[in-house]
């Protein structure tokens, strides 16, 4: 990806987000949106789809995540990469409105407002009450793990147009 920030780079950027966060989303993070032990966690797929829409670019294609089946602390590895992405809004998010101007079409980067450290600590001690055992904090890190490699792939691959979405 490109090192200027531009409004392409930066919707390439969220159009890599906006499919991972929808596969993880709709396979790992449904059972913990509305949980009363992680209050602040919000759906991010809508928020991206919103600053997608404000800067005329266009979801991509769903992408596939690990199976279904995984365990629970598994899931609770993707939580946390998708979590602790939303602490890039601390300084990315600054960066687009700055840069770029936008004011609008940073509801991704600004989701939590001033709770971000603090709804990124209620998750990791959610995930801490959780793991019991050496084995259930090994399969946190290969959720995080496989979480981290989706996205290199995504970013390694080469960024879809919106001519090749319509053709």
């Amino acid at each position: 990806m490109e090192t200027t920030l531009t409004i392409e780079s930066y919707i390439a950027v969220m159009q890599i987000m906006h499919k991972w966060f929808a596969a993880a989303e709709s396979t790992h993070l449904h059972e913990y949106f509305n949980h009363s032990s992680l209050p602040l966690i919000k759906v991010k797929t809508g928020l991206l789809e919103a600053d997608l829409q404000e800067l005329g670019g266009t979801t991509l294609p769903k992408l596939a995540l690990a199976k279904k089946t995984a365990s629970r602390h598994f899931s609770l590895g993707v939580l946390y990469v998708a979590e602790g992405s939303s602490l890039g809004g601390m300084i990315i998010g600054k960066k687009v409105k700055k840069t770029l101007g936008l004011q609008k079409a940073t509801r991704f980067y600004d989701c939590y407002g001033h709770q971000k450290i603090d709804s990124f600590r209620t998750t990791i001690n959610y995930i801490h009450s959780l793991c019991a055992t050496e084995e259930h904090y090994q399969q946190v890190l290969a959720g995080a793990l496989d979480s981290f490699s989706a996205l290199r792939a995504l970013c390694n691959k080469k960024v879809v147009t919106q001519e090749e979405l319509v053709s």
